[in-house]
């Protein structure tokens, strides 16, 4: 690509039309020319030229010579281009603005809608349920509640920019898994939830009939198929408050009869050997 077509594509990217970036170039590069010099260099149909370089005009990017015939002569190219961007940041400062109001009204009515009703979604399986998952995470400001089977839980990884978030953002994480077997994997995911993501872990005898999460006591995800993997199963989102206090509780009964630690121990050379 040449020096000139690169130039062309960089004044369009700052606003120019495609004929204005090329006459005013062509400006740039001879100085002072006419219309029919400007019409034979860029061409350009003189009829054509006369309306653009009004708009360049009006653009203060070139100015008109009195003369016969009447000449246009550019302004320099570093001004011009300085000019024309510190109009694309009051573009954009301008459109940054207009979207932050139209997110906070968004997230205003959106929020007033939430409150009004209830509601039950259907969380269709694979990449849906994943981003569920994330986002409600993200958007987590006091607790997330987990119940979940070992084959699930060692998936979240996938998760733990979003996790180490909410443990930033001093939300409290607590996690119920079956059981996992005694090995070197169970172990590393074991040390992830309690020191990487700060969440507390207990442990069930068998894994759970129920899998769910609930977040800061308002929104519950319940996986319709708790023996499919982590992408696998649909699941039914809901806020309402009903359906949210009933398994709140049942998550409360099923902390407080869960294990604190798996029935096997692990001594801290084990430990320490499954860190490396």
């Amino acid at each position: 690509m040449s020096t000139s077509n690169r130039g062309v594509e960089v004044l369009q990217g700052l606003g120019l039309t495609l004929c204005q970036a090329k006459i005013y170039l062509t400006l740039c590069h001879f100085g002072c020319l006419d219309a029919k010099t400007i019409s034979k260099n860029t061409h350009i149909a003189r009829q054509d030229v006369y309306r653009i370089t009004a708009d360049l005009e009006r653009s203060r990017l070139i100015e008109k010579v009195i003369s016969r015939p009447t000449k246009f002569k550019a302004i320099p190219l570093k001004k011009g281009a300085t000019f024309l961007l510190e109009q694309k940041h009051r573009e954009l400062n301008t459109i940054t603005s207009k979207v932050k109001r139209l997110l906070d009204e968004f997230n205003a009515n959106k929020e007033e809608q939430l409150t009004e009703k209830a509601e039950f979604v259907w969380v269709p399986s694979k990449e849906a349920i994943i981003y569920k998952i994330q986002n409600s995470i993200e958007n987590a400001q006091s607790s997330i509640n987990i119940v979940s089977s070992y084959k699930r839980i060692s998936k979240i990884s996938m998760f733990s920019e979003a996790l180490k978030g909410a443990k930033d953002r001093g939300v409290k994480c607590r996690i119920i898994i079956d059981r996992p077997e005694k090995s070197r994997a169970a172990t590393k995911i074991l040390n992830f939830l309690s020191k990487d993501i700060c969440c507390e872990v207990r442990f069930l005898p068998s894994p759970p009939e129920t899998v769910m999460n609930i977040y800061d006591g308002k929104e519950i995800l319940i996986i319709t198929d708790p023996n499919a993997r982590l992408s696998e199963s649909p699941a039914l989102l809901s806020n309402n408050p009903s359906l949210i206090s009933g398994m709140q509780n049942f998550f409360t009964i099923l902390w407080t009869t869960a294990l604190e630690e798996p029935e096997y121990n692990i001594d801290s050379e084990e430990i320490a050997a499954f860190e490396l």
